[in-house]
């Protein structure tokens, strides 16, 4: 079993005020099973805690805990390598395509009714795909240029009278190693490039396009 599960173990129950041996009784299986669970006992110790399985074994619960704390209030996201694979797909006419995964607009949509606001900061260049993505979500905040990213949400914060630290970002580029280091958040897929992922706090388990956006929100945002 991995680390993760482990920590997370400990950490649940240290939080529940529980031991470790009262689970094993509580849920009905054997002491020892829980250093090394079947699939069926992983499934009783996540219901147990009403938690995702994916989170119990993958993530970070107390990180998870510590963002709830925070309060987001703002979620903003690259583009490309994020959002998409980062792939660029031109047709015969020389017309760019991006492909989006539809599991994280849906999460992102979610955000809203959360009342967590969300933006859109990116160094692409086909800006009015983007812009109607974006609107396709109901992102208002958007920002396709070449201006410092960490610069546009400074200016966000200002306008919406709150801190960084209730920013949640993810990206997976150079690009984004600012505003990385700045937020309360961040969060990168598993594929970015090695320099982000010494700036993120969580390092996501799905790749740029694959729904890694869905997964930072729904275990870790809106858990």
């Amino acid at each position: 079993m991995n680390s993760a599960y482990y920590r997370n173990l400990e950490y649940l129950c240290k939080s529940k005020k529980i031991d470790q041996s009262s689970l094993a009784n509580e849920i009905g299986i054997d002491f020892s099973d829980l250093r090394r669970p079947t699939p069926d006992d992983l499934v009783k110790i996540a219901d147990h805690f009403k938690v995702s399985l994916d989170l119990l074994l993958k993530g970070s619960l107390a990180k998870a805990d510590e963002i709830r704390k925070k309060g987001i209030r703002l979620f903003v996201t690259d583009v490309d390598g994020v959002l998409t694979d980062g792939g660029m797909y031109y047709s015969e006419s020389g017309d760019e395509y991006k492909k989006f995964n539809a599991k994280d607009g849906i999460a992102i949509k979610r955000l809203k009714k959360n009342g967590i606001q969300t933006g859109i900061i990116s160094h692409g260049h086909n800006k009015n795909l983007i812009a109607r993505r974006a609107s396709l979500l109901d992102i208002e905040l958007v920002e396709v240029s070449t201006v410092p990213k960490l610069d546009v949400l400074k200016a966000w914060c200002a306008t919406m009278g709150i801190e960084l630290a209730q920013v949640a970002y993810i990206g997976d580029d150079v690009t984004d190693a600012d505003v990385m280091q700045a937020v309360g958040l961040s969060a990168c897929p598993a594929d970015a490039v090695n320099s982000v992922k010494l700036h993120a706090h969580l390092i996501l388990s799905r790749k740029g396009g694959e729904a890694c956006v869905r997964e930072f929100i729904d275990e870790y945002i809106l858990v």
